[in-house]
């Protein structure tokens, strides 16, 4: 029983063979039945120029088929105004700020690289304080993962610094979500400090080496020359004692 009554009552549209009874109008399909198969719209179809990928956009959202499994497209909050052109224009303006969202919207590795090498490191601390929370955990696991194969070294430290520095506070809140990106994060520096100690205690110890060494050359040099001195004085006055005695005689 159900509320409807007796469920051998109910019709569920369906005939004696299973046959199932369209509505009046209806040529395909039976529109009031819960199971059918949607229709897709493609609005337009584009292929790489290498031809191993190709993308189409439809109904269903934007569908990327590849042939390198590498190749990841994440946007976040996308737009028809955010293009990677947009990005370049924007940083030629020198909106900096603005033109980082928009390739953390893109979420592009090149391009958001191609953003933040492009601000200048007095602008740093200024523009970690204007960048929204949102993109904050987004850019720090972008700033850890250069950290570990940049060559700028200090200016993805910079960044790292003063995101931390401006948004700690805050981040604090939710410290469960960011766990990854700070592990990350420490992880680079963390092998960048062994690397470098290592470097940096070799040549200290180097220089120390060759300090003591110059010390002991200087000591060694201070008495042969005092020796020589000595040497001299004495030659001096034994030559001045034989005049005197040939004066005598």
């Amino acid at each position: 029983m159900t509320q409807f009554g007796s469920l051998a009552l109910v019709d569920e549209g369906a005939g004696e063979d299973g046959v199932t009874l369209s509505l009046p109008g209806v040529r395909k399909g039976d529109m009031s039945s819960r199971h059918f198969k949607p229709e897709i719209r493609v609005t337009s179809l584009r292929f790489s120029p290498t031809g191993r990928s190709w993308a189409a956009t439809s109904t269903e959202g934007l569908l990327i088929y590849s042939l390198d499994s590498s190749s990841v497209f994440d946007p976040f909050q996308l737009d028809e105004e955010v293009t990677a052109g947009s990005v370049h224009r924007t940083l030629r303006k020198g909106e900096w700020t603005r033109a980082l969202v928009m390739a953390m919207r893109l979420n592009e590795e090149q391009l958001l690289q191609e953003a933040l090498e492009s601000v200048p490191h007095t602008d740093v601390k200024v523009l970690c304080s204007s960048l929204p929370e949102l993109y904050v955990e987004r850019l720090l696991l972008f700033l850890a993962a250069r950290i570990e194969t940049s060559r700028h070294l200090q200016f993805y430290l910079i960044w790292a610094h003063e995101l931390l520095m401006q948004h700690g506070q805050k981040l604090k809140a939710r410290s469960l979500s960011l766990m990854p990106a700070i592990h990350s994060l420490q992880k680079s520096i963390q092998s960048h400090f062994s690397d470098l100690s290592k470097l940096c205690d070799w040549n200290r110890f180097n220089m120390r080496f060759a300090v003591c060494l110059s010390k002991q050359r200087g000591v060694k040099r201070t008495a042969a020359e005092r020796d020589s001195d000595v040497d001299s004085e004495v030659e001096s006055m034994s030559d001045g004692t034989g005049e005197v005695e040939a004066d005598d005689a």
